[in-house]
């Protein structure tokens, strides 16, 4: 994890431009974030019907669903990589699964243990898409899980891709991953209504 900087930080060293650079890529990532959140993310929500998982499977002790959201069909190679990455994912928590069945019922406690995985549009700027892949599931401990991480996809290159192929300079605890770590934390403040 980055390091986060003390108000006031300056980047030393390197060519001053090399800063500058940084900044303007920064500020376009700060848009990113914002768009994330913002206006853009309600109307993608306003506009959209809710979606249907595109594979389901039930069974007497797992529930397993699999839902791309339909926006994101307006980038046909995206949508072929999430169910790419989606349709294993699947595959394996209905095997586990019924592997834990066979062998050892009582921890299902009469309950049936479910895995949800949804994709869902945040932003589309340019070139880049946004997608946040969240999966829920409860596979018989005290409590339901959940972990959310975030895709970005290059429609120009019709790949996946990550926010260091935006920058020149992307070293752990680096300048530019310092302030965009410092940025992020301030917009999560901001979202939440915390100060710090």
């Amino acid at each position: 994890m980055s390091h986060i900087p003390s108000p006031g930080y300056q980047p030393t060293g390197g060519h001053p431009m090399t800063h500058l650079g940084a900044a303007r890529t920064i500020l376009f990532i700060a848009a990113l974030l914002s768009a994330s959140c913002g206006p853009c993310a309600q109307a993608f929500a306003a506009n959209t019907t809710p979606n249907k998982a595109q594979i389901s499977i039930e069974t007497k002790y797992v529930k397993i669903s699999l839902t791309v959201d339909a926006e994101i069909g307006r980038f046909s190679e995206f949508l072929a990589s999430c169910l790419a990455e989606g349709k294993p994912w699947v595959n394996k928590a209905n095997s586990d699964t019924a592997a834990e069945w066979r062998e050892n019922r009582k921890a299902f406690r009469g309950l049936q243990w479910f895995y949800d995985r949804e994709y869902s549009l945040r932003s589309v700027i340019g070139r880049y898409v946004s997608v946040v892949r969240s999966d829920d599931w409860f596979d018989g401990g005290a409590h339901p899980n959940q972990h959310a991480d975030t895709i970005l996809w290059d429609d120009a290159a019709h790949k996946r891709t990550n926010i260091r192929t935006l920058f020149t300079e992307t070293a752990d605890n680096g300048p530019t991953m310092s302030v965009l770590a410092q940025a992020a934390k301030c917009e999560a403040n901001r979202a939440t209504g915390h100060s710090r």
